[in-house]
Order: C-alpha cells, then sequence, then structure tokens
C-alpha cells in the first residue's frame, strides 16, 4: 500500500516493514524482516521496521506500545532514519503482512549467500548486546575448546503440538543423539545448550554438569498448553517486572549469537 504521510523526503521511497497480524517472536520476525528486506531492495526502496505501532506481544510491555520500537531493542534500525521522519514523508509503502519466508533456505546454497549479504547490510546487533556476546565468547573459551552447540526448543512446542512443526525430542533422547554424535565426532570439552525450558536444562545440567554451558538465566517451566508468547506475558504482569520481555528475547539473541559459534551442532 502506497501512502504519503506528509512533504519530507519528497526524493526518497521508504518501505515499512511491520506485522498487523502480531504473530511473531524475535527469530520469527528476523526471518519476516529478512523476506521485506528483499522486497524493498527489488522496489529499491529504504526500509524500516516498525515493531512500535504494529506490536508483538512477545517482545515489547503493553505500556510501551506507541512510544518504542521493539526492533530497536535487539538491533540497529535498518536505515539512519527513525521511524517518526518516516512517517512524515512524502513516498512511504507499508508493507503488507504477508509472510513468506521458509527456513527451506538453510538447503540452498545461493539463497544462504543471498541471505547473508542482505542481512550483513541491513541487520546488526546493537552494541550493548554485541558486547555481552563477545565476553561471554571468551568467558566459555570457545576458540580454544571443541563445543558442540545444542538447541532443545521445548515448552509450547511441545504443550501446543503446532502444525507444520516438528516436535523436539526429550531431554534424555537428546543426550542419547549427543553420545552418538560423540562416537562419531569424537568426545566434546563442553556442550552449550540453547533452551528457554526450565525442565530441559534440569536434565540436562543433572547429566553433563559442568561440562553443560548455558547463558539462558530466565527459563519457562509450563506454558500451561499455551503459546509462550501468553505465558510470558502471564509472567511478566505477575512479577510486575519492568521490561522483562525485553530482558528474556535479549538473553535469547545472546544464546543463539553463541550458538552460532560452536565447533558442532
Amino acid at each position: 500500500m502506497n501512502v504519503s504521510f506528509g512533504r519530507k523526503n519528497s526524493d526518497k521511497l521508504f518501505y515499512v516493514i511491520r506485522d498487523p497480524k502480531e504473530e511473531h517472536g524475535l527469530f520469527a520476525l528476523y526471518n519476516f524482516v529478512m523476506f521485506h528486506l528483499k522486497i524493498a531492495e527489488e522496489k529499491n526502496a529504504i526500509p524500516v521496521v516498525d515493531v512500535q505501532y504494529y506490536p508483538l506481544e512477545g517482545l515489547i510491555e503493553t505500556d510501551k506500545i506507541g512510544h518504542e520500537n521493539a526492533w530497536e531493542y535487539f538491533f540497529e534500525q535498518t536505515s539512519k532514519y527513525s521511524l517518526d521522519e518516516v512517517y512524515e514523508s512524502n513516498n512511504v509503502i507499508m508493507a503488507a503482512g504477508i509472510d513468506a519466508a521458509s527456513l527451506s533456505a538453510v538447503h540452498d546454497e545461493t539463497a544462504l549467500k543471498r541471505n547473508r549479504i542482505i542481512s550483513e547490510k541491513y541487520i546488526q546487533i546493537k552494541k550493548e548486546i554485541l558486547k555481552v556476546c563477545v565476553e561471554k565468547y571468551q568467558e566459555f573459551d570457545m576458540n580454544q575448546r571443541k563445543i558442540l552447540g545444542v538447541i532443545c526448543r521445548g515448552t509450547d512446542y511441545v504443550a501446543t503440538k503446532l502444525q507444520g512443526h516438528s516436535i523436539v525430542p526429550t531431554a534424555q533422547k537428546t543426550i542419547e543423539i549427543i553420545s552418538e554424535k560423540e562416537k562419531e565426532w569424537g568426545p566434546f570439552d563442553a556442550i552449550f545448550l540453547a533452551t528457554e525450558d526450565a525442565n530441559i536444562f534440569s536434565d540436562m545440567e543433572r547429566y553433563y554438569g559442568e561440562k553443560l554451558l548455558c547463558y539462558q538465566k530466565t527459563r519457562i517451566d509450563d506454558t500451561k498448553g499455551d503459546f509462550l508468547s501468553k505465558r510470558i506475558e502471564e509472567i511478566s504482569l505477575r512479577n510486575n517486572e519492568k521490561e522483562f520481555k525485553k530482558k528474556l528475547m535479549t538473553e535469547y539473541l545472546i544464546s543463539i549469537w553463541l550458538l552460532s559459534k560452536c565447533n558442532f551442532l
């Protein structure tokens, strides 16, 4: 949809990336933004991400909606232009809420290379978050040790049995798979675990002890059969903890960054 909000920047075309359906979590949003960045490039438009007026339940507290852009909690804006300026500009495309992004790209080397170019051009982790990433990387001595990265998505992926998604194995089954991989790849110095599930973490910690590395401190023990975003909202309201969602998702982002630095996955 092409609109005009004012007279500013009449020589420029902006592309506002928004999710009117309010469905995405942090990395689903990342994938969604990547999809629309490609469209913006095809249109020779300047992309700007709006998670301020088009909020996402799992990322932003209710009282911050309309005042803060949750995308900018975690990443730099995708251009030098602010939302305020864009919403006073003459030529703006309001992106549709379509999401044709697909994880099938992980099997397509050409698509992966294109995604990397787009990502490096437009998406930068906030400096203060990246600083923590590097500090933990050094603390875990990830450059010197043979580390297996393991991601265990539990909670709502198990409870809701999401259509079209694989159900992750139990902690015990994951331990068995790791043992098989150690026979194939040789023993690991450490296991880095990325999980938001408190029960999976406890089971893995009992088995691996000090060999288990993990960054996430805030974990969910039960989604009560609902989606994780709903449970996060409940916990945030119950604990009356300021910026709970921002804290939780920042830990998640750092954890996934560290996961990407492991020798094996």
